[in-house]
């Protein structure tokens, strides 16, 4: 539901690999009914931000990396797959909506732990440069620079490699990387230094 893809009883009970969804016990139960509905082969909930919500308040940040690890190796790779499989294999991949379904709490060590986990979980990934540019992106809203640039520094080397692939994401990530660097005064730089890394964001944007 927070993903805005079809909740048709066959996908969740899929992704969910039980077929708990067509047991009617179950959706005729008073307390399942008061959140979820299910009309012929469709479920609904009473919105896509109750989903979210539930999914963050009520769930562990360890249980809801194993489930999204889960539905990673699960659907596999999904290139030649029907759309709503690679929407949510898409999706469950980016860091902004894994960011959204985790609690505040320790968020940083856990989107290490998925990321790190996702290399197993579907091993392919290591060689998609978008993989790395998530990776960077989550590390990169945490300041953690040193991580962030190599892990970017991988999704160029990737995509370089690839033909006519086109780097503009990694573009305007690596600018972000350093117009936060620039203006960082945490970090022991000289003004020129500053300088320059604006320059080299100002040149890629």
């Amino acid at each position: 539901s927070f993903l805005d893809l079809p909740l048709t009883k066959s996908l969740i009970s899929e992704i969910a690999q039980n077929r708990a969804i067509y047991d009617l016990k179950l959706i005729k139960d008073k307390s399942f009914t008061e959140f979820f509905g299910i009309k012929k082969n469709q479920a609904s909930t009473k919105s896509s931000l109750f989903s979210l919500s539930f999914i963050t308040h009520i769930f562990e940040s360890n249980y809801i990396v194993d489930e999204l690890l889960n539905i990673v190796e699960l659907l596999g790779n999904t290139k030649h797959d029907v759309h709503e499989r690679r929407e949510l294999q898409k999706a469950i991949l980016r860091f902004s909506i894994v960011e959204r379904l985790l609690p505040p709490l320790g968020i940083k060590t856990n989107l290490i732990r998925y990321y790190e986990n996702l290399k197993r979980a579907l091993p392919i990934i290591k060689e998609d440069p978008h993989y790395w540019l998530q990776y960077g992106m989550a590390m990169l809203t945490y300041n953690d620079y040193v991580r962030t640039e190599r892990f970017f520094g991988l999704s160029y080397n990737l995509a370089n490699n690839r033909l006519s692939y086109h780097t503009q994401h990694i573009d305007v990530q690596s600018s972000r990387l350093n117009l936060m660097k620039a203006s960082d005064r945490t970090l022991d730089l000289q003004t020129i230094d500053r300088f320059k890394l604006f320059e080299e964001a100002h040149a890629k944007l």
